[in-house]
């Protein structure tokens, strides 16, 4: 059994989780589907998930960096900011 890091989420942020949903499900960048476990509960457990993720969706999208050079970039930027 994986144990999740996954605080509570409030009703209030379901509309949140739905647009997120979307745009995962619809972004041009393959990679991160791919990647989708390595970010998604930092994701969630940030304070606006979908400009989150639009942050990393941009990373992506932008860089010709690896893979994991892109998550460490989104993490570092993200944290920081």
């Amino acid at each position: 059994i994986k144990k999740s890091n996954m605080r509570a989420i409030s009703i209030d942020k379901f509309p949140d989780l739905i647009e997120l949903h979307k745009d995962v499900q619809y972004s041009n960048s393959i990679e991160l589907s791919s990647f989708k476990d390595n970010y998604m509960s930092e994701i969630l457990n940030s304070e606006n998930p979908v400009a989150a993720f639009k942050l990393l969706e941009d990373i992506f999208l932008k860089n010709s960096l690896p893979g994991y050079a892109k998550l460490f970039k989104y993490f570092a930027s993200h944290n920081n900011g």
